[in-house]
């Protein structure tokens, strides 16, 4: 396997994270099937009842290597329910190009996630 660390692509990608914070979803998980949930910027304006103002980070992505957060934007969530397991989470959206720092990256992810009882069948390693 000597061979494959040189030779593999995976190798100089960028390890990230992509994060979703303090954005209000409206419905329980067995409720989300068909849904499509945007978000269209990343970052809220608000103000308190005081008149102070105030922001809400809503979605980022965070390069490890770079150990830098870069904001998103044109965010689209959608779920579909899966005989499987569970829900099929897609996340689609652009981020700001964090090599060339000129334009957007657009970007697609998908995942799979499971009810909490689900999730624990999946991850029992005690048998």
């Amino acid at each position: 396997m000597d061979h494959v660390e040189g030779d593999s692509y995976q190798n100089d990608a960028p390890k990230i994270s992509l994060n979703i914070e303090d954005f209000r979803i409206d419905h329980d998980f067995d409720s989300l099937d068909g849904q499509k949930i945007s978000i269209p910027e990343s970052i809220q304006e608000l103000e308190d009842k005081d008149g102070e103002k105030y922001s809400l980070t809503y979605s980022t992505l965070f390069v490890e290597e770079l150990d830098e957060t870069f904001l998103t934007s044109k965010n689209q969530l959608s779920f579909t329910a899966t005989e499987e397991l569970g829900m099929k989470f897609t996340w689609k959206g652009k981020c700001e190009d964090f090599y060339s720092q000129n334009g957007e990256i657009a970007f697609t992810v998908e995942a799979t996630v499971g009810t909490e009882a689900e999730q624990e069948d999946l991850y029992d390693y005690d048998e």
